[in-house]
């Protein structure tokens, strides 16, 4: 099975392809994952951010990919603010040190 990440928010496939991949196959392409998602967390679609922080990021997140939330969280842009992501940031930051809330 081919993992690889979304190559933008309306790559339906390869988030499909995701769907109920467990720990153990995801765990080698950790540090790709990493890359992207942080790549998407620092640009400037602050919708598409809000979907990752609050529906697709979970305790597989990458030390980079954490950064960015710990930034958004702190530090959000306007239009971070203005959609929910510093929200949504705060929300996965809370969730991934309670891995028995849903993780």
């Amino acid at each position: 099975m081919e993992i690889k990440p979304p190559r933008d928010k309306f790559d339906l496939d390869a988030v499909a392809a995701l769907v109920g991949v467990d720990g153990a196959t995801l765990r080698p392409h950790q540090q790709a994952f990493d890359a992207e998602l942080a790549a998407v967390l620092r640009g400037d679609d602050a919708v598409w951010k809000v979907s990752l922080l609050a529906g697709l990021l979970d305790y597989r997140a990458g030390a980079e990919t954490v950064r960015a939330a710990e930034r958004i969280a702190a530090c959000p842009t306007a239009a971070e603010r203005a959609e929910g992501a510093d929200e949504a940031a705060w929300d996965f930051l809370a969730r991934r040190r309670q891995p028995e809330k849903g993780f």
